[in-house]
Parts: structure tokens; C-alpha cells; sequence
């Protein structure tokens, strides 16, 4: 680092492959994994499966990361296609999604419509979907990843 960095600087600089936003930086891991997998992935890096905060969190992740530039009926013929896990899980008891990083109940992504439903007395983890809206899945499925870290 050199001496006429600045902490804001400092702050929007990010390890090789990762994407910065808004003081955190972002991995996007084009592997499938379940989604214990992809929190364990994430662990490596030392960083955790992302937790969306804010409206604005959640379109720039959903922009960024989810959207492919041409051919996405193609690419992604269902409206579960191209969506990535996010960091929250529901576990039974207490049935509310809580955001595994900071434990706190998820308020983003909006849910899409008829969400959540997916639970049946089994945990159900969740994933954003490329409309910019959480679906919750089996935690056992396979999708892509994002990782976060500050």
C-alpha cells in the first residue's frame, strides 16, 4: 500500500477477481455448489455467502452478476434459472429466514410472488433469482454463488 492512499481508497480495493461495491467486496463463483458447499466455499476465501442489506445492494448484485448481457431466454429458460444462493436459510423451528452471517431475520431481496413456500418441514435456504427477487429452495440444489467480504 502506498502512503498516499487514502482509507476511502483503501476501502474500495479489493483482492484479484473480486468486484467492489459499495465498501465490500464481491466473488462471483460460476461453480455450482449446494448451498452448505458454497458457505464453506466462501469460508476459504474468508468471506461469506452474501447478505443483501439494502434495495440498492440487491439491483447492483442482481445488474452485476445475474443479468447476461444477450441471449438470456436462452441461457436461462426458467424463472429459477441463472439465480445464485444468497446467505439466509430458514431452519425449524423457529421457521424465519435469518441471514447466516449476522443471524438477523432478511428484509432483502423482496420476495417473489408465492414466496416463501418451499419449507415442508425441511430447511429451505434461499436463492436470488435474475428478476432480483428471493425464492426459497431446498438447500440441496446446485447453484452459482456470491461471495462477500469488507
Amino acid at each position: 500500500m502506498q502512503a498516499s492512499e487514502t482509507s476511502s481508497e483503501r476501502k474500495n480495493t479489493c483482492d484479484n477477481g473480486w468486484v467492489p461495491f459499495s465498501g465490500h467486496c464481491y466473488y462471483f463463483n460460476e461453480t455450482e455448489a449446494t448451498w452448505d458447499e458454497a458457505v464453506a466455499q466462501c469460508e476459504q476465501r474468508d468471506s461469506y455467502l452474501i447478505e443483501l442489506n439494502s434495495d440498492l445492494e440487491s439491483t447492483w448484485i442482481t445488474e452485476s452478476f445475474l443479468l447476461p448481457v444477450s441471449g438470456v431466454e436462452a441461457i436461462c429458460p426458467h424463472f429459477f434459472s441463472c439465480s445464485v444462493w444468497v446467505g439466509a436459510r430458514c431452519e425449524l423451528p423457529p421457521d424465519k429466514f435469518l441471514w447466516n452471517q449476522s443471524g438477523t431475520e432478511i428484509v432483502f431481496p423482496q420476495w417473489a410472488a408465492n414466496q416463501p413456500n418451499s419449507g415442508r418441514g425441511v430447511p429451505a435456504c434461499v436463492v436470488l433469482q435474475r428478476a432480483g427477487t428471493g425464492n426459497d429452495m431446498y438447500c440441496t440444489k446446485t447453484f452459482q454463488f456470491i461471495c462477500e467480504k469488507e
